[in-house]
């Protein structure tokens, strides 16, 4: 199998960028589902119904779609503003959204996993609301959540390539330039295949190590 060095290192530039954006990605979606989950708290049901509503369109949509309306419509909205919107940015806004769609409701479940005792009790004890949730609420939620966030986040390791089809350079976009060149699919796409399982085993080796930590305070029972 004769690999060029130099198209190796553009899919490997590629596989930088899936990262870049699956991260960049995540970490818009986590903000955005923390928005949801606050929205879906609100203690109003017209609002709560509304918001279910948009939540499962969300859902329903196909993540390409996804990608093409944030890209092409916002670039559209932008335009009569005089604003640019370039693909990287929109590619990560669509997988944030999407992210975020699913995430909410992770988070949504795990938080009320939690007894609501746990609330009560700290009043009881003269702890704020705000250091009640930040300190007793917050790190249990995250334990509870993190089987759900580490399934989406792998899932958004693999939808980031959708974002080829706005032309951003990630490992299927730099394949398939370097497949126009050498014309060798099976090689190169074998090559993008063991990056996206090297990403992932990345990804399970830092997860793990999370989970670790999370749990580090559980006494195992004897």
């Amino acid at each position: 199998m004769d690999v060029n060095l130099s198209l190796l290192t553009l899919v490997l530039k590629g596989a930088l960028m899936t990262i870049t954006v699956s991260f960049l990605s995540m970490l818009l979606g986590m903000v955005i589902a923390i928005i949801f989950l606050a929205l879906q708290k609100i203690p109003f049901k017209p609002i709560n119904y509304l918001f279910e509503l948009v939540l499962m369109m969300l859902r329903g949509l196909p993540e390409i779609v996804m990608v093409f309306l944030v890209f092409y419509g916002g670039s559209q909205i932008l335009s009569n503003f005089e604003i640019d919107l370039s693909a990287f940015v929109a590619g990560v806004v669509a997988l944030g959204i999407v992210f975020a769609a699913y995430g909410s409701q992770t988070l949504r479940g795990a938080i009320e996993s939690i007894p609501s005792g746990q609330w009560l009790a700290a009043k009881s004890l003269g702890i704020g609301r705000v250091n009640t949730f930040f300190k007793i609420i917050l790190p249990q939620m995250w334990r509870q959540a993190l089987p759900g966030l580490t399934n989406q986040w792998l899932s958004l390791l693999k939808d980031s390539s959708l974002v080829s089809t706005i032309g951003i350079g990630e490992i299927i976009y730099t394949t398939g330039s370097v497949i126009k060149v050498t014309h060798q699919p099976f090689t190169w796409y074998i090559i993008a295949a063991i990056l996206y399982l090297v990403i992932t085993i990345v990804s399970n080796f830092f997860i793990k190590r999370l989970d670790k930590r999370f749990n580090a305070y559980l006494v195992p029972v004897k």
